[in-house]
């Protein structure tokens, strides 16, 4: 590791590190929406901030020693325009001449956490679509919904650059609809219907009285 590749810090002022701010937080940080549709309920005394929280605060810090480690390793520059930078920092690692060839720890990583979040974000989409067409049992619609995410893979990109190029100009916007708008007006809307059926339990028992 070699500090000098974190200077000169603000170099190029604070723009592009808000910029960069906000394209980490539609990913992956606001991604954990989809939790919503995984775990639909808590039990009690449980709280839900606090698990929302100590989970983000457990990967903000497991991406911040990632990308520093990277940073230091590589340099910014090189870290930045690479797909997989960790990749590349873990086959930098020699340790006399028997540890070596360590990438292939972070492969191993990569496609397992691949694996865990394809299948969390599957669920979730066969648990809202079944509760959004009235099935009971979400398992009933995996296999369709596979095979459209499957065909929709064909054409959503030509190549990994232009995935690249996508996930950094787009995602970040076209995210935020489905990661902070959506769910904001879900949520406004149930507290309106949480408070109108309130008013309206009260008027009943008034009335009843």
């Amino acid at each position: 590791m070699d500090t000098n590749n974190l200077f000169p810090i603000f170099d190029e002022g604070i723009k592009p590190i808000l910029k960069g701010a906000f394209g980490v937080s539609t990913f992956p940080f606001l991604e954990t929406v989809v939790f919503l549709l995984v775990f639909p309920k808590f039990n009690k005394g449980v709280s839900v901030e606090k698990v929302f929280l100590k989970g983000l605060l457990i990967g903000g810090l497991v991406i911040l020693v990632t990308s520093v480690t990277d940073i230091l390793v590589l340099g910014s520059t090189i870290a930045g325009n690479m797909f997989y930078p960790t990749y590349s920092t873990f086959s930098t690692i020699h340790i006399g001449d028997f540890i070596y060839r360590l990438e292939a720890i972070a492969a191993i990583v990569f496609v397992i956490a691949v694996f865990v979040k394809i299948t969390i974000l599957l669920y979730g989409a066969c648990n809202g679509a079944a509760r959004l067409f009235g099935i009971k049992d979400y398992r009933f619609i995996i296999i369709p919904i596979c095979i459209l995410i499957a065909n929709s893979t064909t054409i959503s990109s030509d190549d990994m650059i232009f995935n690249q190029e996508w996930g950094m100009k787009v995602w970040r916007y076209y995210g935020s609809i489905f990661e902070i708008v959506i769910p904001l007006i879900a949520y406004i809307i149930i507290e309106i219907r949480i408070k109108s059926m309130k008013s309206i339990n009260a008027t009943v028992s008034k009335v009843d009285s």
